[in-house]
């Protein structure tokens, strides 16, 4: 079950990004991985892979968020300002983009954690 899987951030109304803690959950985001949904993956470092569900009715904000949460949980130097490359994939598992962002503070994080 989804809800018991990763850390979930809450985009919009509607729009939930679930980021893996570990190697066995990201591979388990993976098998959730449906039509409409976007997955997120750090190119050149070790780090989450993240579910943007329902990603299809999201826009350019809601991937760059998705992209900047996925960033701020990979394996990297602590500078806060290090910018991380991210792929994203559509519902067909193809490579739509990938983008060079900041990862996300803590601050814009906490707001938007689902605590559970």
């Amino acid at each position: 079950e989804l809800l018991k899987l990763g850390r979930h951030f809450r985009l919009s109304k509607d729009i939930k990004l679930v980021v893996g803690r570990n190697k066995e959950e990201n591979e388990q985001l993976q098998n959730f991985f449906q039509d409409g949904d976007f997955l997120f993956k750090p190119k050149d470092l070790k780090g989450p892979i993240s579910l943007l569900k329902k990603g299809s009715e999201a826009n350019n904000e809601f991937i760059d968020k998705s992209c900047r949460i996925t960033a701020r949980y990979c394996d990297r130097n602590e500078e806060e300002n290090e910018e991380v490359n991210i792929s994203y994939y559509s519902e067909s598992k193809e490579l739509v983009r990938i983008m060079k962002v900041k990862p996300l503070i803590e601050d814009e994080l906490e707001i938007l954690r689902i605590q559970g």
